[in-house]
């Protein structure tokens, strides 16, 4: 028989916590949604986003489109390489170092959406593709033709090269090309490494070798490196006996001037540009 409602047994505390679990679980299976404290319906917001164009969320998305199409276009850090000398000048069984490649860090994409630049430097790889009959060292590097450089991300870096040419290697121009790159970016740059025969040194006011004998028709050059003890650095050729003048040859850039001699005879010449007397001769026979 059924007691009066007065008289049926309450239910328990215990009885009423596991009907809530219940309830809690069932709807959250189903896919009911239970907003925060203090969040608007999921609807609601959804709507208010969708319909107000100029709304906080329509313009954060904007925001982030166009710097998605920024670091698309241009690379967290990339680079370019180059030489100086733009053509370096060896002679056959010279080992020589004094070009430098240089890394030169470009706008990244933070610099371009108007982002702070990051503090720090990234590595990057270099590889080197060498014709036979020359050698490349990347100075600070064991490794044969390659090199991990740290390039610090808002100035250039300048990797000193050793550039070595065999005895045999018949004169002329060869061309030798660096692949560099960083996380993803890869960039290439090639240059003229100019083998020559005949190849006097101005270094520490002094030309080296001072006296060389040539054929008719063999080309002279002259590499200037500096060492003078004057911050400029300059030294010229100029020819006693015929109306020959180099132009100045800047020793911090390496530049080099060369000369063709098409008559026997004895060339001697002198700088006029350094404060100690640089002298040298040319012996040209048939």
């Amino acid at each position: 028989m059924m007691l009066p409602g007065k008289d049926r047994p309450a239910i328990g505390k215990m009885a009423l916590a596991v009907l809530v679990i219940v309830v809690v679980v069932i709807g959250g299976a189903i896919g009911v949604s239970y907003p925060k404290a203090g969040q608007g319906a999921p609807a609601a917001t959804s709507t208010s986003a969708s319909t107000n164009s100029s709304s906080t969320p329509s313009s954060s998305v904007s925001s982030i489109a166009t710097a998605s199409s920024l670091t698309a276009s241009a690379p967290l850090f990339n680079f370019v390489l180059g030489t100086q000398p733009v053509t370096i000048v060896l002679a056959p069984g010279a080992n020589l170092t004094f070009a430098t490649l240089s890394v030169i860090p470009l706008p990244s994409s933070h610099e371009l959406a108007g982002q702070p630049l990051d503090v720090g430097a990234e590595l990057v790889v270099l590889i080197a593709t060498v014709p036979s009959g020359l050698h490349l060292v990347y100075l600070g590097s064991n490794l044969l033709n390659r090199a991990y450089v740290e390039v610090p991300v808002s100035s250039q870096k300048g990797v000193a090269l050793n550039l070595v040419a065999d005895k045999g290697v018949a004169p002329g121009d060869y061309t030798i090309s660096i692949a560099g790159a960083s996380g993803n970016y890869t960039t290439e740059f090639s240059f003229t490494v100019r083998v020559a025969q005949y190849l006097v040194i101005a270094y520490a006011n002094a030309f080296s070798p001072a006296n060389i004998t040539v054929k008719v028709g063999s080309t002279v050059y002259w590499l200037n490196l500096g060492g003078n003890g004057a911050p400029e650095n300059y030294v010229d050729v100029v020819f006693n006996t015929i109306q020959v003048k180099s132009p100045s040859l800047d020793g911090n850039r390496y530049e080099s001037f060369s000369y063709t001699f098409a008559t026997p005879g004895t060339y001697s010449y002198s700088s006029s540009l350094t404060a100690s007397p640089m002298t040298g001769t040319i012996t040209v026979t048939n």
